[in-house]
């Protein structure tokens, strides 16, 4: 250890001598010259000390090697005491200094260096041996401008150049740089070193240099190997080229770091193009090693690796006293704001053996890289971090230790590698976030090793009993692939000790992921936790290397060990897989993490047995969970099916499955309550009570017997699908929780309830064997879709259960609902009254829209039921078009007062406007029943009717009521007391009225018209007719704003107080001849309405009258020029004018030597038709009336002679015409042009 001292006594009586002298000294001050030097030449001890102690003398070179006598007293100490004036070199000359650990040199001094002096003491081209304990080199109580922060004062540098030195320690000088130029080795070998072996304020490696410190000692002081002075900006620089090697194989004191930096903050390690490598695997096991550190900074302090700059450190840490092993033993400690760069194509390599097995109750906490709080650790493109430790203790220990508020990054790195090799259980990880810490990367590829995480006690993690020897914890090494962005965001939860899920399962954390992948970004964003595992590494993404989140299986082992892992998502099934078998058939639940996946069945047969998959976990927020089962034959006797969750999806998440080409033979195919359930293309499923195994040809019974197909919240078939569902015994499909069932565009459902239970037997199950489709929410059928729905025979089965307030069914444009019956026989187990086949609970609702079709088919036989009954409030709509047809044969049981078709209760709606059929068949029913039972209201509009007396089984209606507006009838429960009614006429409606009692009818069809049409040409003040195309067998009549148009006189009958202008009869079109002289207002709006007697439809067209416009239309181009009259024309088309802006037509001169003459231009009127327009010309950029005469050129120099003139129009140009008329009209535009030339002019 060194103890360097300074003495420095200069005195100076004026400041006059103080400024004379410093400008003498300047003129010899130490430069890189030698030959301006003035050269001390040493040969023995007596002649170096003499000259190492003279103040004139700035160079010395050893002329041959020198030794301190042995027989002279130790720890002599060489004085250089003008060291504020003088540089000095000391040049070995390839000489070796024997200081036989006895002498060192001293600069002493105790004042500054003086202002604008740099003074540099340089050692080079020497080999140095048998340094003393207390150094080599020092330099006491000299101030400095680093020391003093004192910008008035000098600074001063050690220069250390191709030399060598062995012994203890080095150098002293806390307010001196120092520098390492070419090659400099250092060996400490001597026993105890007192101080650090390198005291300075900074130390700065050459370009192409390089620094080898090798220590044997054992290092009891707490400043370590290198010291930097307590100073701001002290710190280490590695130029381009430069190399640092430190090993230390010795021992250290509690409390000692390898490199310690200052206190004063700002303290630095710079790498451009350099290596630092730090070697402490070889260290002794003898010296207790409590907070201790290879690299200690403090606060503000930066580490900086650039363009290619290498970092590594190999250590180890040994404690052999439990009394003293409860502290820290880090890699690198930095304090708070503290950044670390990691810049492009650099890397750092960071490896620590901790052995600490002498010592059962070591906890001491332990990082390789530790940051205070608001700290940075950024990783540029295509660096590397690769950090390895055997950590295994009891304390939380982690590879890098994040304090609050700290930011981590990583930019498109090559490579970030972070493990911890013990096979032990561990506190450890290799991440530790604090409070408002994030972590941010780009377009990386992550692996992941699960830790063994038993000792944390983490309870909410799947369960440990797993399938067989398959520890549900143990998910195998994690995968993620390409993820392109994630920002994360108070990732303090990553170091909750409890913690078992992602960060984004945090209220407080923040979650951000680009990824063109879906699975893998929600695989990511649901079990990313880098406190759970013992390797994570980030890969810069290649696309060129294979997917490793796709995993192909074989067995049914390799499926399970598929589905645990949370990284794996896309598993291709090669083989048929059998699951292995279970006592008693008892269910085997394994719990998957939450991810995203596609299972690829490729064809393949699953045999389950009582195996299913789950998961139960919440979703997290901002992520879309899908899971994909494709092409594949699955059997299975499992109560829930091959994967069902019950995962609440309230964190803000979004999740469901996706079926697509599968059959599924067994049990329930899934239950899942807040996750939508989607089908695509074929698939099919049977609910059975027991099956055949495809696999092995054995019979499985299913759980529960009977069982739904499905059990979900929310239920799509997507656009196209066609679904084949049949259960035994059991609803099809069973809606939880207010969900629903949609069937997207073109989709066709099949749901089909058998039994084998006898006439006179008990269903299975009597719980869930009420209805087809238990529905307690809503029933979408988008346009084109197709649902049938086939009850079971055995039983007075409902085909839809809607037992929610405020359910509903709404049939899109051109779907259709298809209920076939099939009452056959009723099983003894069921009661048969109140069993319609759709009920309507309180304010549910039905509609059937545009061009939709409901039907209700089959064989009917139920006693004091309804087809389709509906509660309180509920509203059953038929749109226009739409087509309700209930077709039955069979019976209805019981008295009259207990059957009906439809049943509506208190302030129900029944309603339909324009619908295409609503057919009420009930000719091949026996029994007694009325049509309709209504406590609300029904309401048909625009319709015809036809009825059928109960007695009438014909296809000839007693009643046919033609042009039915608007039809209200009055019940009494089943009974019509009163009619309303408009339509036609008078004596229809009174008909109508008189006999149209539904009580009286088993068959009532309503039947829609066809809607009507009407289009109306545009309208100008200038029009003098109203045209436009019409549906035939139909009225018009105009309207205008302001009533310029005159009433109708065409009346249709004595109940229309209406008056039409025209009537049309086959012909599709209409022509209305405006009255002479009448003009519409410019604004005003025209209506064409148009009424159909029959329907009582009307279709209505407007226009607004548009006036003067300023319009430019093109004539035709104009090829050859002659003088006189030239045709101007174009035809126009409505809907077909183009508006061209196009050059103007130029005449151009051909000679300019004639004189005194002009040309004139004149235009005829302009014309459409033959009719007159107002309307301005545009030529050569200038507006002509017509008929008015302009001068278009004039020359008064030469003569005019024939061939002087041309017209020059290029293809497609020609003259515009600006049209002031109303409108541009169909038809065709003339005019004349003329060309006149007038010579002779005075």
């Amino acid at each position: 250890m060194l103890f360097l001292g300074f003495v420095c006594v200069v005195a100076f009586t004026t400041e006059q001598q103080i400024f004379a002298e410093n400008q003498s000294l300047k003129d010899t001050v130490y430069s890189n010259d030698e030959s301006n030097q003035n050269i001390t030449y040493v040969s023995s001890w007596d002649e170096f000390e003499k000259a190492i102690t003279n103040s004139e003398v700035t160079y010395i070179r050893l002329t041959q090697d020198i030794s301190y006598p042995s027989t002279r007293p130790e720890n002599i100490v060489l004085t250089y005491r003008n060291n504020r004036l003088r540089s000095l070199v000391i040049d070995g000359n390839t000489h070796k200094i024997d200081l036989n650990k006895r002498a060192r040199i001293s600069l002493d001094g105790n004042g500054p260096i003086r202002e604008g002096f740099d003074i540099e003491f340089k050692i080079k081209n020497i080999d140095i041996v048998n340094g003393s304990r207390y150094g080599f080199i020092a330099a006491y109580g000299i101030q400095t401008a680093r020391t003093s922060n004192n910008r008035n004062y000098g600074n001063g540098t050690f220069t250390y150049e191709n030399m060598t030195y062995s012994g203890s320690q080095f150098q002293y000088a806390p307010g001196f740089d120092t520098e390492i130029n070419n090659s400099v080795k250092l060996e400490i070998n001597d026993g105890l070193s007192d101080g650090a072996i390198i005291q300075t304020s900074g130390l700065t490696v050459r370009e192409k240099s390089s620094l080898t410190i090798d220590s044997y000692a054992s290092l009891t002081n707490s400043v370590g190997l290198i010291n930097f002075a307590n100073v701001s900006n002290s710190g280490m620089e590695l130029k381009e080229g430069s190399k640092v090697n430190i090993s230390h194989s010795g021992t250290m004191a509690n409390n000692t770091n390898l490199m310690n930096f200052g206190t004063n903050g700002n303290q630095y390690i710079k790498l451009k193009q350099a290596d630092l490598t730090v070697d402490t695997q070889n260290m002794k096991d003898t010296i207790n090693t409590e907070t201790s550190n290879i690299i200690s900074m403090n606060a503000n302090a930066i580490i900086e690796t650039v363009d290619d700059a290498h970092l590594t450190i190999n250590s180890k840490v040994s404690p052999t006293n439990s009394n003293n092993a409860n502290g820290y033993n880090n890699t690198i400690t930095m304090g708070n704001n503290a950044t670390v760069l990691i810049g492009t194509n650099s890397a750092w390599n960071i490896e620590t053996n901790y052995n600490n097995s002498d010592i059962a109750n070591y906890t001491a906490r332990t990082s390789l890289l530790s940051l205070g709080s608001d700290s940075i650790l950024n990783i540029e493109e295509n660096a590397t971090l690769n950090m390895k430790s055997n950590m295994n203790n009891r304390q939380y220990s982690n590879l890098v230790d994040l304090g609050r508020g700290s930011q981590f990054k990583l930019t498109d790195s090559e490579l970030v590698n972070l493990e911890l090799t013990s096979e032990e259980s561990s506190f450890s990880r290799v991440i530790d976030f604090s409070t408002g810490s994030t972590f941010e990367f780009t377009n990386q590829t992550i692996n992941a090793l699960n830790n063994e995480l038993s000792s944390r006690g983490s309870t909410n993690l799947p369960s440990r009993t797993g399938y067989g020897n398959f520890d549900r914890l143990n998910w195998g090494e994690l995968k993620w692939n390409g993820l392109k962005h994630v920002f994360m965001a108070e990732t303090n939860n990553f170091v909750t000790s409890s913690a078992s899920t992602s960060i984004s399962s945090s209220s407080n954390a923040k979650m951000v992921v680009k990824n063109d992948d879906d699975a893998v970004k929600s695989s990511f964003i649901s079990n990313f936790n880098p406190a759970f595992y013992k390797k994570l590494s980030f890969k810069k993404y290649n696309k060129t290397v294979s997917d490793a989140n796709v995993r192909d299986v074989y067995t049914f082992n390799d499926l399970i060990k598929a589905m645990l892992n949370v990284s794996v998502t896309e598993i291709n099934i090669k083989k048929d897989l059998e699951a292995g078998d279970v006592a008693n058939n008892n269910e085997t639940r394994i719990m998957t993490g939450v991810k995203g996946m596609k299972v690829n069945g490729n064809g393949h047969n699953i045999e389950l047995k009582s195996y299913n998959f789950y998961n139960d976990m919440n979703i997290p927020s901002n992520i879309n969970r899908r899971i994909i089962f494709s092409d594949m034959n699955i059997t299975g006797a499992c109560f829930y099916g091959l994967y069902d969750s019950w995962g609440s999806i309230n964190e803000g998440g979004k999740a469901d499955f996706v079926y697509q080409d599968i059959t599924y033979t067994g049990a329930q195919l899934t239950s899942s309550l807040y996750q939508d359930i989607n089908f695509a293309n074929v698939v099919k499923v049977d609910s059975v009570p027991s099956y055949v195994s495809p696999v092995n040809g054995n019979i499985y019974s299913s759980q529960g017997s009977g069982q739904e197909n499905v059990e979900a919240r929310d239920i799509k078939f997507l656009d196209g699908a066609k679904y084949y569902g049949t259960a035994n015994s059991s609803d099809v499909i069973f809606l939880r929780d207010g969900g629903s069932v949609s069937l997207g565009k073109k989709a066709e459902v099949h749901l089909t309830s058998v039994s084998t239970n006898s006439d006179n037997s008990y269903p299975t199950n009597r719980v869930n064997s009420n209805e087809v489709i238990y529905l307690p929410g809503s029933l979408y059928c988008e346009q084109d879709a197709q649902l049938f729905i086939n009850t079971r025979s055995d039983s007075a089965q409902m085909a839809i259960n809607m037992p929610s307030r405020s359910s509903n069914i709404n049939l899109s444009k051109n779907s259709s609902l298809r209920i076939q019956l099939s009452d056959t026989g009723v099983g003894r187990g069921f009661s048969t009254s109140d069993r319609p086949v759709i009920e309507m609970n309180n304010n549910a609702s039905l509609t059937v829209d545009s061009e939709a079709k409901l039907e209700v088919l089959g064989t009917y036989k139920r006693s004091r039921s309804s087809v389709i009954s509906a509660s309180n409030r509920s509203q059953f709509q038929i749109n226009s078009q739409g087509i309700l047809v209930i077709d039955l044969q069979g019976e209805f049981k019981g008295p009259r007062t207990s059957n009906q078709v439809l049943n509506m209760n208190a302030n129900t709606s029944f309603s339909f406007n324009d619908a295409k059929k609503v057919d009420i068949n009930l000719q091949s029913i026996a029994g007694n029943f009325y049509l309709f039972k209504t406590a609300g209201t029904f309401e048909a509009q625009n319709t015809k009717v036809k009825a059928w007396n109960t007695k009438n089984i014909s296809d000839k209606p007693n009643y046919d009521w033609q042009s039915i507006y608007n039809l209200v009838p009055v019940y009494n429960s089943g009974n019509i007391n009163s009619v309303q009614a408009t339509g036609g006429s008078k004596a229809r409606i009174d008909d109508l009225k008189n006999n149209y009692r539904t009580q009286n009818f088993n068959r009532v069809l309503f039947e829609g018209y066809p809607d009507i049409s009407i289009t109306l040409a545009p309208v100008t003040t200038e029009s003098t007719n109203l045209k436009g195309n019409i549906s035939p067998n139909t009225y018009v009549k105009f309207i205008d704003s302001s009533k310029m148009l005159p009433k109708g006189k065409l009346q249709l009958n004595e109940l229309d107080d209406s008056y039409y202008n025209l009537q049309i009869y086959d012909d599709q079109v209409f022509s209305y001849d405006l009255p002479n002289n009448t003009h519409l207002k410019e604004g005003d709006e025209v209506t064409a309405q148009a009424f159909d007697e029959l329907s009582g439809k009307v279709a209505i067209a407007k226009q607004i009258v548009t006036g003067k416009l300023q319009t430019i239309l093109a004539f035709n181009k104009l090829n050859d020029f002659d003088f006189g009259e030239h045709e101007l024309s174009t035809v126009a088309q409505i809907d077909k004018v183009q508006f061209k802006t196009k050059e103007n037509q130029n005449i151009i001169v051909k000679r300019n030597n004639v004189k005194n003459w002009k040309i004139l231009v004149s235009f005829d009127d302009f014309t459409n038709n033959g009719r007159k327009l107002n309307a301005d010309f545009l030529f050569n950029n200038q507006v002509y009336k017509p008929n008015t005469v302009f001068t278009y050129y004039e020359q008064k120099n030469e003569e005019p002679v024939s061939g002087d003139f041309i017209i020059n129009t290029p293809p497609d140009k020609g003259i515009k015409m600006q049209i002031n008329t109303p409108n541009v009209l169909e038809g065709e535009y003339k005019s004349k042009v003329s060309w006149t030339l007038v010579d002779g002019l005075e």
